[in-house]
């Protein structure tokens, strides 16, 4: 783990912004959009300097939803890595295929994993399973969170798994806002601490993705109110690199 560390040395932050449109039903991402003006109160890590170390991507998997899909079509990741879809949820995700690298075919995520055998494997999702289900969801989705878990470690015995926080929104609206988030999350948080497994942990990135009112900070937000923009995802790998 140390090693990991050491080579996740800087981040040069770009303020590309990237945008989604409407969203209905499940979220995923889209064209760009307008991101909101940024907030004079909200303070952010100076990611002077950070290189995005090849190797430390190669021997890393990341599984989730429309927020992973937009972290690899923003560029920040190599496509190949991640193995993501739109509006899926965690119960979803290994019946779900996906392109292979080579775009010759096609493969399952447990397959994938079994194949790649990547030494850390990072986690995603939830975003839907909130949206759709509410507070009434939230026992199915720590059962299917620690059933997915299970399988990982099943396909991929030597990879360190990281369940992500599900990221907060700067938009909230009605059955859906961040203290429904908050409780997913916390609900994760709990199951994954009660395994008391060393190679599995949860790592809560609140700290860097919320402003002093609770939200979504401004910069990070596309204006659905829901996805992330460039500067997001590489404050998201600078806390990934500087948890391990």
């Amino acid at each position: 783990m140390f090693k990991m560390f050491k080579k996740c040395l800087i981040l040069i932050i770009t303020l590309l912004l990237c945008g989604c449109k409407d969203i209905t039903g499940n979220f995923s991402g889209g064209e760009q959009t307008t991101a909101p003006p940024p907030n004079e109160n909200e303070t952010y890590t100076n990611y002077a300097s950070f290189v995005q170390d090849e190797d430390f991507l190669l021997k890393s998997v990341f599984i989730g939803d429309s927020i992973f899909r937009d972290f690899a079509d923003s560029g920040v990741l190599t496509t190949g890595l991640v193995y993501a879809i739109n509006g899926v949820k965690v119960g979803e995700i290994t019946e779900k295929r996906f392109p292979l690298p080579s775009g010759d075919g096609e493969i399952d995520l447990l397959t994938a994993l079994a194949n790649e055998k990547p030494e850390n494997v990072f986690i995603l999702l939830g975003t839907n399973n909130a949206a759709v289900y509410g507070m009434n969801g939230i026992e199915a989705f720590t059962n299917d969170y620690l059933h997915l878990i299970t399988l990982i470690k099943t396909y991929s015995p030597q990879s360190s798994i990281t369940a992500l926080s599900i990221t907060p929104v700067n938009k909230e609206r009605e059955g859906f806002d961040n203290m429904l988030i908050d409780a997913y999350n916390n609900a994760l948080e709990a199951a994954i601490s009660e395994l008391r497994d060393e190679d599995v942990r949860f790592l809560c990135m609140n700290s860097e993705l919320k402003n002093p009112q609770g939200m979504l900070k401004s910069r990070y937000g596309q204006s659905d109110g829901i996805h992330l923009t460039t500067s997001a995802y590489h404050a998201i790998l600078w806390l990934i690199c500087n948890s391990v």
